[in-house]
């Protein structure tokens, strides 16, 4: 059966803000947001339904959260593109959009979470109790018996302003709610793991914007979770229940215009870098093949496209380059095989990245790096390109075990390493040299027998070995 094809509203132009609802609402209730932007935003905001809900068909049967959070990423695959990232996440949005992050976290520019559900067990979460602050009996004897009550379960300070917002943004999704959905997900309203530890080292701000009076997902754990997030920047405000951006439109406004000025101005597509030109996000795929001789000119055009490449070595003249290629390749003095293992991501011809392991044969083990040129990189690639070797050396190459080892002040390697399905396995203190400085390492492993990434691979040509 195919997936149901979302409704989606797009506004503006530039990189991708996907903008994803919570339960039994539809994208109206983020569409209120629209005038955080102007003309000159660099933002394309994507408001999608999510499946059963809004304008979006149900999912089919079993229906439950699991299924919707993969039917968001494969929507979101299509919708991306491979882009770098933004995404705003209300409620059970929050979760799904935390979710979605963790599955390509090094293209994440932002995460915006308004109200977040952290955990979707409901008897998981501190709350606080439910109150009204300012009853408004008046007001809710003036509206028909199913508005009052749909607007009263939430409602912490009614008044005829409140209720206007709700009836504009909440209410037409929970009147267009497919019923069966809902039961569905409430049925299995679970996920087979949270997704909070793979955004330990996530290198892009974080906003948790939180209702003090929010009796549905409450706040302390939010404030947790933040704790756990490099860039979090957290604000709890008061008089303000889960439909936060409606009870306080003003602060949550002003938060949102503080984190989109963190996350600053999303990348553009390169075109030319240097001497060696790198395609558009929009051309054709990138591939993995071996290493050539044939790519140093490549290689140098990669090691002069960042500061950042020194540390892979010295590569600043052609013969640089060739001698780096070539050691690769070559065999040993002893005339054994080179140990190495090394896959080029190649687009269109050009070696743009590098996928390799050293490879001990007695122990069936092998160390993993890699590199990408700077112009190419927060499109998704390496994540991918990583993923598919490290598959293929576990099973063609018949390795056992893979590990891997970053600075502690690297995250983005951390978050290909984690979207590869390496496992953290912790810190070397002082392991690595840099600058006459002694460095921390953190270190990941990936064994045979561990499940693989819910990563789209690259396609692998293996042709001749070297």
């Amino acid at each position: 059966m195919t997936d149901p094809v979302p409704h989606v509203v797009r506004r503006g132009q530039g990189a991708p803000l996907l903008l994803v609802h919570g339960n039994e609402v539809d994208h109206r209730f983020l569409l209120d947001l629209e005038d955080l932007f102007d003309e000159s935003s660099p933002w394309e905001r994507l408001h999608l339904d999510l499946a059963g809900f809004g304008r979006t068909p149900a999912l089919p049967a079993p229906g439950g959260l699991p299924q919707l959070a993969d039917w968001l990423d494969r929507v979101a695959g299509e919708l991306l593109d491979g882009r770098p990232f933004a995404v705003i996440g209300s409620s059970l949005g929050g979760l799904l959009a935390r979710d979605l992050v963790a599955r390509r976290p090094e293209r994440c520019l932002g995460i915006a979470l308004l109200a977040p559900v952290v955990d979707p067990v409901h008897a998981h979460r501190t709350l606080p109790p439910g109150e009204v602050l300012e009853p408004d009996d008046g007001l809710l004897a003036s509206l028909a018996p199913e508005e009052a009550a749909l607007y009263a379960e939430l409602a912490v300070v009614p008044s005829q302003e409140n209720w206007d917002r709700f009836r504009a943004t909440a209410l037409p999704g929970l009147r267009a709610a497919d019923r069966g959905a809902v039961a569905r997900l409430a049925a299995d309203y679970t996920l087979p793991r949270l997704p909070d530890a793979a955004l330990e080292e996530l290198d892009a701000p974080v906003l948790l914007a939180l209702g003090r009076q929010d009796a549905v997902a409450g706040y302390e754990d939010q404030l947790a979770l933040a704790r756990r997030l490099p860039r979090a920047t957290t604000a709890v405000l008061d008089r303000a229940g889960h439909n936060l951006h409606l009870d306080q439109p003003v602060a949550v406004r002003d938060l949102l215009r503080h984190w989109l000025a963190a996350v600053g101005e999303p990348p553009r597509p390169a075109a030319t870098v240097g001497t060696a030109s790198v395609r558009a996000a929009t051309s054709a795929p990138a591939t993995l093949r071996r290493l050539r001789r044939g790519d140093a000119p490549d290689v140098l055009a990669a090691f002069a496209s960042h500061p950042d490449m020194a540390r892979q070595g010295t590569v600043r003249s052609p013969e640089e380059a060739e001698r780096y290629v070539a050691r690769f390749l070559d065999t040993g003095a002893d005339g054994r095989p080179s140990p190495h293992e090394a896959w080029v991501i190649d687009e269109e011809g050009r070696a743009v990245g590098l996928v390799g392991l050293t490879v001990d044969e007695a122990e069936r083990s092998g160390w993993f790096w890699y590199w990408l040129h700077a112009e190419v990189r927060g499109r998704g690639l390496m994540a991918r390109a990583a993923a598919t070797v490290a598959q293929w050396a576990l099973t063609a190459r018949d390795l056992e075990r893979l590990e891997l080892g970053h600075r502690v002040n690297n995250p983005a390697s951390g978050a290909v390493a984690r979207a590869a399905g390496f496992v953290p396995e912790g810190t070397e203190r002082g392991k690595f040299l840099v600058d006459g400085v002694r460095v921390d390492v953190r270190t990941y492993g990936r064994l045979r027998t561990d499940p693989a990434p819910v990563v789209e691979p690259l396609p692998l040509d293996p042709g001749p070995e070297r």
